[in-house]
């Protein structure tokens, strides 16, 4: 959220209203758009198969209206079946919301879900060092290529 307000101070204009358009405005990485709620793979992922979405002009959970709950809830799902049909089983979501008593102009209701290695019979884990020790992550594909494979299912 301070990152999102130093934007807004530096630049004039909303990072998340400047990241939609451009990535629109690209469209290699621009899943598409229900409502005010817009699905896209991000640049930079946080991990693997990852979809991000962003509520457009809606800081806070508390302001979401019902049709842009129904949009989210559909792209999820819409995520969740392409994962489901290339074997992925496991994944982790997380919603960013602003404070529920503010509308901010410089932060939008964001979303980012990520899939989880499938899990083995010897109980290998999902999660190792690099993430633990070093704080990164390691992705196997790039987002525009991820991009292509969920496209389908968002048209």
């Amino acid at each position: 959220m301070d990152a999102s307000r130093a934007y807004l101070q530096k630049r004039g204009a909303s990072y998340w209203a400047e990241l939609v358009e451009e990535e629109r405005r690209i469209g290699v990485r621009y899943l598409g758009a229900r409502g005010r709620v817009h699905w896209l793979t991000p640049y930079a992922p946080f991990g693997l198969n990852e979809a991000q979405a962003v509520v457009s002009h809606v800081s806070s959970l508390s302001s979401l209206s019902d049709e842009d709950l129904r949009f989210l809830s559909e792209g999820i799902v819409k995520v969740l079946k392409y994962y489901y049909d290339v074997g992925i089983r496991s994944c982790n979501l997380a919603i960013h919301s602003g404070p529920f008593s503010e509308n901010l102009a410089y932060f939008d209701v964001g979303l980012r879900v990520v899939s989880r290695y499938g899990y083995k019979p010897k109980f290998v884990s999902d999660v190792w060092a690099l993430q633990y020790l070093l704080g990164g992550q390691e992705i196997c594909e790039a987002p525009e290529e991820t991009c292509i494979k969920l496209r389908k299912y968002f048209q």
